[in-house]
């Protein structure tokens, strides 16, 4: 009866360490996945970052160039100038 005893508890103890590894590792995928997640945000927050900072460069050269094509043939049709207006 003792032996049988001790069997159970070996038993159960087997039971508890298999439930507890597969605990743990049910935990460590779960923090895998919440540390991808949290890597794609942090991507995707320096991406918007970088997008942003190169708005104002591209925006200046986009209204450069249409100021360029704005002015290039007034002054090629008045090179003097005359084409603005004084009382500005």
């Amino acid at each position: 009866a003792e032996a049988q005893l001790r069997a159970q508890e070996l038993e159960r103890a087997r039971l508890r360490q298999e439930a507890q590894r597969d605990t743990v590792e049910q935990l460590r995928q779960t923090l895998r996945q919440v540390w991808d997640a949290s890597a794609t945000v942090v991507e995707q927050a320096l991406q918007r970052e970088a997008d942003a900072a190169r708005a104002p460069e591209a925006a200046s050269a986009a209204r450069s160039k249409s100021l360029d094509a704005y002015e290039g043939p007034a002054v090629a049709r008045d090179p003097a100038g005359s084409h603005v207006n004084r009382r500005v």
